[in-house]
């Protein structure tokens, strides 16, 4: 059985827009504890989700991450603005049975995504022309 988190990255900042972005997340229920005994999906209460942009994912159980229930699929909104180089996403996963036993993290997912603007270009700079009046007036532009 696998799970599925979607990272939809709304990038946008105040001062520009840019395209949205989706990152998928999945992962492969686990079917034993940690000591090798069984373990059933109905005794997982929730999966947690640790990202990180550009960085190491926090290795600390109760560092900020996102709750996944069983059976859902989760949206999780990062803002990036966008710029020329890519960005580096990195993902780990933690299980939690129904007693409140958290799992080690998983092995760490890496995507980059590249967040390209859809703001409108800017104004022209430093035009530049000529005015000639010796046989009518003509504006020349400089090149």
């Amino acid at each position: 059985m696998k799970y599925l988190l979607i990272a939809a990255l709304a990038l946008f900042s105040a001062m520009s827009s840019a395209a949205p972005v989706t990152a998928n997340l999945s992962w492969t229920v686990p079917t034993t504890r940690a000591d090798g005994t069984p373990l059933a999906a109905s005794e997982i209460a929730e999966y947690r989700i640790y990202s990180a942009v550009g960085g190491a994912v926090a290795t600390d159980a109760n560092a900020a991450h996102v709750k996944v229930s069983t059976g859902t699929t989760q949206v999780v909104t990062i803002d990036l603005t966008p710029r020329a180089e890519p960005y580096a996403l990195n993902f780990g996963a933690r299980a939690v049975d129904t007693r409140g036993n958290v799992s080690a993290l998983s092995n760490i997912a890496t995507t980059t995504v590249r967040v390209e603007s859809t703001s409108v270009p800017s104004a022209p700079t430093n035009l530049q022309f000529e005015i000639n009046c010796a046989r009518g007036c003509v504006i020349t532009p400089v090149e």
